[in-house]
């Protein structure tokens, strides 16, 4: 395996390690699927042979319930072993999306914007599902087929110890051998399935690029520069596909590899041996060859497992600092063109300018939301070297078109916390009967807007940040969420370009 697909499989293995009792009765399920599977082949083909050699009818009813059983047992063994690596799967993808929330719940706004919210729901719901075949696919099919070998060999030692004490070894030798060319398999996979990603990625580059221009390069006569640039990058795509396909089949070869090895091994071996023995031994050889296509087949889904962890890992841009923990007694303050101003629990304070001033940009920095150092300080602490789940519990934000509102009203407005009785008299105050069990569907923009500062207040915050909060909204409600605002007793920092609102406040800041 090449380096950096091992470290990338034990990065997300470590992310979602199992319970250890877990894992040994996904183990065993194989395990014990996998063994009755083999023995129920060895068993049936050595009874055929058994039988023409005419023994007693008890020698055959033995033999047929030793197949029966071995039949009878391996239905339910197979049932269990995809209930229980399957329920391994979905623990595993539970844990992960955790991650990936945590991760994405650090990222600034210009990350948000760069990454694009539709990429990152992309990659949470199909890249987290195809990590599950790490352990579905991947790692138990792999343990199972070396333990399985391994009892195998075992079995063909005692029973050959005697007359051909080298065969065993011999079958280990030619186990090994597949097992080496599968691992040099795996790395030279993962190189040429990341070269196809990124042949694909240029094509859909120029059919993007193309697309924006077509129109104009139509009016010039020149369209089909489009369809060459198109096919320019379809070459390189072609050749790197071409490759991963030659490289499956030449990894396809090592299971048949170790079934004429082994079979060779047995057939030399064979002149000192009892002839019902070899069969039982020839047929266990080629039972081999299905346990190395499942181990090809891990090996195969490994390679995709390594693709996706490779993507969720770009996502995790940055390693945040240690946050300090939030002081107590705090006392807010907001540091802005050499002027400190202290934000006390009626504090109003207004940022105007003309659009594209930087209003929205100044909020998100005070909120800690972008890259830069918050310019509010907490008992002289940047807001950004804070916790962060004491942050937004103190510090709310409230953008100019509010989003996360459809759904049950209890759980919108709740948003992981308890919904405080306040808040449902809040909202009837600002013209919003909502039941608890009401669902929230095609708010307008100012209901939206009313909704999400009631939601802002519900924590008991230090400080409300908003930006343009009555922009959808005429005078009177206008006026009834100036009196909430102003009832609650709360510091209120508002990007406005609102009369009423900025004559309500009592501080402003002009931005040019």
């Amino acid at each position: 395996m090449t380096r950096s697909a091992t470290s990338t499989l034990r990065t997300w293995r470590d992310r979602a390690r199992p319970e250890r009792r877990v894992l040994l009765r996904a183990l065993a399920g194989g395990l014990g699927a996998a063994l009755a599977s083999s023995w129920l082949l060895t068993a049936a083909v050595t009874l055929l042979v058994f039988s023409a050699t005419r023994p007693t009818w008890r020698s055959v009813a033995a033999w047929l319930v030793v197949v029966e059983i071995l039949a009878f047992v391996r239905a339910p063994l197979r049932f269990n072993e995809r209930l229980s690596s399957h329920t391994l799967g979905y623990d595993a993808v539970t844990t992960w999306r955790r991650w990936l929330v945590e991760v994405v719940g650090r990222w600034s706004t210009t990350t948000w914007a760069s990454q694009g919210t539709g990429d990152i729901a992309d990659r949470a719901l199909n890249d987290t599902d195809a990590l599950s075949d790490l352990w579905v696919r991947g790692v138990l099919p792999l343990l199972t087929a070396g333990v399985t070998l391994v009892i195998a060999d075992a079995m063909t030692a005692v029973l050959t110890w005697r007359h051909a004490w080298w065969l065993a070894p011999v079958l280990v030798a030619g186990q090994a051998l597949g097992a080496c060319g599968l691992r040099l398999s795996f790395g030279a996979l993962v190189r040429s399935h990341a070269v196809v990603r990124h042949c694909r990625g240029q094509v859909t580059t120029q059919i993007i690029d193309g697309a924006s221009v077509i129109h104009d390069l139509a009016l010039l006569g020149a369209s089909d520069l489009v369809a060459e640039r198109v096919r320019h990058a379809l070459g390189p795509l072609e050749r790197a596909e071409q490759r991963a396909r030659r490289l499956t089949r030449l990894s396809m070869f090592a299971a048949l590899a170790v079934t004429l090895w082994s079979l060779g091994a047995v057939l030399a071996a064979s002149p000192p041996l009892q002839p019902l023995l070899v069969v039982a031994l020839a047929w266990l050889a080629i039972g081999s060859a299905d346990l190395f296509d499942g181990a090809h087949h891990a090996v195969q889904s490994l390679v995709g497992v390594t693709a996706s962890g490779e993507r969720l890992d770009a996502l995790d841009v940055a390693t945040p600092a240690p946050r300090q923990a939030w002081p107590p007694n705090p006392s807010l303050t907001w540091t802005h063109g050499g002027d400190v101003r202290t934000l006390s629990p009626k504090t109003r304070i207004a940022i105007t300018g003309d659009s594209g001033s930087g209003k929205t940009t100044l909020l998100h920095a005070l909120a800690g939301l972008s890259d830069v150092a918050s310019p509010l300080h907490v008992n002289g602490l940047s807001l950004s070297t804070l916790v962060d789940r004491d942050v937004r519990r103190a510090v709310r934000f409230v953008p100019a078109d509010p989003q996360l509102v459809r759904g049950y009203v209890r759980d919108v407005l709740g948003m992981g916390n308890t919904v405080p009785d306040a808040a449902w008299q809040q909202l009837r105050d600002l013209g919003l009967s909502l039941e608890h069990d009401q669902r929230l569907e095609q708010l307008s923009r100012g209901e939206r807007q009313r909704f999400a500062v009631v939601r802002s207040l519900s924590t008991n915050p230090l400080l409300v940040l908003l930006d343009e909060p009555t922009g959808g909204l005429g005078l009177d409600d206008t006026q009834r969420l100036l009196h909430l605002l102003s009832e609650v007793g709360v510091a209120v920092i508002v990007a406005t370009h609102d009369p009423l609102v900025i004559a309500w406040c009592h501080d402003e800041v002009a931005l040019s």
